[in-house]
């Protein structure tokens, strides 16, 4: 994961709202 975030170096809030929203579907 940290591999593609400094190859592309994309929006870390990006990654974390998609990550959150994969949470609230889960619970």
């Amino acid at each position: 994961s940290d591999c593609i975030a400094d190859r592309e170096e994309p929006s870390w809030e990006q990654v974390a709202l998609k990550l959150r929203a994969e949470r609230s579907q889960q619970e």
